[in-house]
C-alpha cells in the first residue's frame, strides 16, 4: 500500500515508512507498529480513546454501498505482484504475525497461533514469545521479556519486504 501525504504531495510506502516520490523522496518514517484486536477489548484496555467516525453524508459519484462491497472484493481476494517472487510456502492471503529483529526476518502464521495458543522460541539469538487471545483475536509479542507490537498482515506483504523472511513451522 502507497500513501500520499496531502500536505506535500509526497508519496510514502506503508510498510516500510520510506518515501518513494516528492519532496521528501528518500527519507524514512519511524513505524509506530499497533494491533488488531476487537473494539469491545480496545475500549476496555483505552477508555478514553476518541473515534473518528465516517461522514455523515456520502458525497462519493457511485454509492457508498456499491464501493465499500467493490473494495471488500477486492481487498480480500485480489493482490497486486510485486517486484519479489511469489513464495509458495504459505497462501498468498495468509495472515500471519511478522517479526524482525536486526536484519533477521519471521511470519508466524496466525493459524498456528490459534491452534497452539502461543508459542516460546528462539530467534536471533532472543527469546521471544507470541500468544494469541481468541476472545479479542489479538496476538502479543514478547522479546527477552520486552513487549513488541506485532505487525499483522497477509504473507504477500510481509514476504514483499522481507523476501529472506523465515516461516515458524510449530
Amino acid at each position: 500500500m502507497v500513501m500520499r501525504d496531502r500536505e506535500t504531495g509526497t508519496l510514502w510506502q506503508h510498510a516500510t515508512g520510506e518515501a518513494l516520490i516528492g519532496p521528501h523522496k528518500g527519507a524514512q518514517l519511524a513505524l509506530l507498529g499497533g494491533e488488531l484486536t476487537t473494539w469491545a477489548d480496545w475500549q476496555q484496555t483505552y477508555p478514553n480513546t476518541l473515534a473518528a467516525l465516517e461522514p455523515e453524508r456520502w458525497t462519493g459519484l457511485l454509492p457508498k454501498r456499491f464501493v465499500s462491497i467493490l473494495l471488500e472484493k477486492a481487498t480480500s481476494h485480489g493482490h497486486m505482484p510485486g517486484i519479489t517472487q511469489n513464495d509458495t510456502r504459505l497462501d498468498a492471503h495468509a495472515p500471519i504475525i511478522g517479526l524482525s529483529i536486526g536484519n533477521q526476518h519471521c511470519a508466524f502464521p496466525l493459524a498456528t497461533l490459534q491452534r497452539l495458543g502461543g508459542v516460546i522460541t528462539s530467534f536471533a539469538g532472543q527469546t521471544v514469545q507470541l500468544n494469541y487471545d481468541p476472545t479479542h483475536d489479538k496476538v502479543t509479542i514478547y522479546v527477552d521479556g520486552q513487549l513488541v507490537l506485532p505487525q499483522r498482515m497477509w504473507w504477500v506483504g510481509w514476504y514483499e519486504f522481507h523476501p529472506d523472511t523465515a516461516v515458524y513451522g510449530g
